[in-house]
């Protein structure tokens, strides 16, 4: 379990220059967070899954400018999520606990994301950061 403090890097998945699909429970005892992240270092492509004041947020930015796509309710704190976040080329989507499902597509004509080798999962390595998109 992560204690507020701790993260974890890990590999990029390939495919996600195109798609982005992940399903994950998870249960926090803070109204802010980060869940996911990446980012590319050559641009301002990046990727996340954060908490920002109760409600989950999914951002991304393929080059043309930051989609957000906002859960509609805000998670109970200490109680288990569900949470199912998906990206196929430009077009979002984010479900929460299987009843607050929030779509969106992203402006411009790009369908692809660049990022780094590197992701994190729970938190991440402030030296990583380049773009403060999160807070």
């Amino acid at each position: 379990p992560f204690s507020g403090h701790s993260f974890i890097g890990l590999l990029t998945p390939e495919d996600v220059v195109n798609r982005f699909d992940v399903k994950i429970s998870f249960r926090s005892f803070t109204e802010n967070g980060i869940i996911f992240y990446a980012q590319g270092s050559k641009d301002n492509d990046f990727i996340s899954l954060t908490i920002l004041n109760g409600f989950v947020e999914f951002r991304y930015d393929l080059g043309s400018g930051t989609l957000l796509i906002r859960s509609n309710s805000k998670i109970s704190m200490g109680q288990w999520h569900h949470l199912v976040a998906r990206r196929y080329n430009q077009d979002g989507f984010l479900s929460l606990d299987a009843s607050d499902k929030v779509t969106g597509k992203a402006v411009g004509s790009i369908k692809t994301l660049n990022v780094d080798q590197l992701a994190w999962i729970g938190g991440l390595d402030d030296g990583k950061l380049v773009l403060n998109e999160i807070n």
